[in-house]
């Protein structure tokens, strides 16, 4: 992963001093007063005032931010889309949901002047969609650098382990959001052992008064990581989910090709994210 990553932090950074993409004026000139791609980067990284980023840490951040915004978000969607074939009464209740918030038009729909908070909905199933199926499944990437790390798993029927430093350790996303004991508050085998994980559970993210609290099982949210680190492109991919999800649920009903609800939804790795094999989804216009 770290080298597919320098290799396209590597095009960027090729693309950004080839002079081919500089603007030429009709007399052979270059255009002093137009900036580009590369002097926007030029200018950041050599502002005193600025960060203290260099080059290469600022061409990564703009990376992520490129991948947040197709392939993460394009995957997540297509998950989305599947969800809601399968469990069209969930549907349902997500188009009335937006249509109370927002009318039976798209040019309604918008995020600010408190309309996020009318859909809680719709952002508990976005949640939901990626606890169960996260485009990455796998996070952290974050080398140790300066001490030794020891992990005590006890609590959990694992041992003692020592992470050394130089050793990356990563966060098996797809593990978390499919454990029951890290949703369910006061979680019981007995009692809980049964649930099913694989489907939609709007409780895990919403309270009694039908609204949507992040909190409530947010520190078991690994998808964009968390902290201070976490993924600089999490706001913009989640803004991208709700708007267009809004709009498809809005305007179409979402069924499987042949109309069947009861059918597995499988995933694959391709080469980037996690992605849906089912391919295809029918968008039935509503009347």
């Amino acid at each position: 992963f770290t080298q597919d990553f320098n290799d396209l932090i590597d095009i960027i950074d090729e693309f950004s001093k080839n002079k081919k993409n500089d603007i030429i004026l009709e007399d052979n000139q270059q255009d002093d007063n137009v900036k580009l791609f590369d002097d926007y980067v030029d200018d950041y990284v050599n502002n005193k005032d600025g960060a203290k980023y260099t080059r290469r840490d600022l061409l990564g951040d703009m990376m992520i931010m490129f991948v947040a915004a197709t392939d993460t978000t394009s995957a997540g969607l297509s998950f989305a889309l599947v969800l809601a074939a399968k469990y069209p009464n969930i549907q349902q209740e997500l188009y009335e949901e937006i249509v109370a918030a927002f009318g039976n038009d798209v040019d309604n729909i918008e995020l600010r002047n408190k309309g996020i908070l009318k859909i809680p909905k719709l952002r508990a199933f976005i949640q939901e969609t990626l606890r169960i199926f996260p485009p990455a499944p796998t996070a952290g990437f974050r080398q140790i650098l300066d001490e030794g790390v020891t992990i005590d798993a006890t609590d959990f029927g694992e041992g003692v382990y020592n992470a050394p430093v130089g050793s990356m350790p990563l966060i098996n996303v797809s593990a978390i959001g499919n454990n029951p004991r890290y949703w369910i508050k006061d979680y019981n085998v007995d009692k809980h052992g049964k649930i099913n994980m694989d489907e939609i559970h709007f409780d895990f993210w919403m309270d009694d008064d039908g609204k949507f609290v992040r909190q409530k099982n947010g520190n078991n949210f690994f998808i964009f990581h968390v902290g201070k680190r976490d993924c600089i492109g999490q706001s913009l991919a989640m803004k991208e989910l709700m708007i267009v999800l809004a709009m498809i649920f809005m305007k179409y009903e979402i069924t499987s090709v042949d109309g069947k609800t009861h059918f597995e939804i499988g995933s694959r790795f391709n080469g980037v994210v996690i992605e849906p094999t089912i391919d295809k989804v029918v968008l039935k216009p509503r009347i």
